[in-house]
């Protein structure tokens, strides 16, 4: 664990560990697989083709084998309980379309699998994701959720604006992890 990184895991929650990506790359066919899964839902996709389906997967996989180089950013971590993945997190480059002047640090792929939510493991690996931010000297990160405003806010991050981002409302918002001299 980070030095000086609370935790707000109940006492009831099982060993859950957050390690680098890096460390099991034989997981990126399965985080691909949720984040396809979370972008349908998110965009209220009942069905799509085999083919289509199969080609989205493949970009996300392409995608996370960027986060395997010895590079700041992308970066993954995984949350693990007893030897498989339970949740994922991201910090990449990214700027909305149209608005160059918004490429920043971003959180992405934020995902808890449905049997281990509510259980803190979402608030480990954003407390993780938060300290790798501020170990690397960054100011500020961003983020955009459709609907968990509320989660962030309780945790200091704050509202910037709305956009649409794939046709979808989000709200953007922001966190202070390090103060720059």
């Amino acid at each position: 664990m980070v030095k000086g990184i609370r935790s707000s895991v109940p006492l009831e929650a099982p060993a859950v560990t957050v390690v680098d990506l890096s460390s099991q790359p034989h997981w990126i066919t399965l985080l691909a697989s949720w984040q396809h899964r979370q972008w349908r839902e998110a965009q209220g996709v009942q069905e799509l083709s085999q083919d289509v389906e199969r080609r989205d997967i493949q970009s996300r996989q392409t995608s996370l084998q960027e986060h395997l180089l010895k590079q700041p950013v992308p970066k993954t971590l995984v949350a693990e309980a007893q030897g498989s993945p339970v949740g994922c997190i991201s910090l990449i480059h990214y700027s909305i379309a149209g608005d160059s002047s918004s490429r920043q640090h971003w959180i992405s792929n934020f995902y808890v699998h449905p049997d281990w939510r509510n259980k803190g493991i979402g608030s480990r690996l954003l407390d993780r994701i938060e300290a790798y931010s501020r170990e690397m000297g960054l100011a500020d990160i961003y983020l955009y959720t459709h609907d968990k405003q509320a989660f962030y806010r309780r945790r200091g991050w704050q509202l910037r604006g709305k956009a649409t981002v794939e046709g979808q409302h989000v709200s953007i918002l922001s966190k202070l992890v390090c103060q720059r001299a």
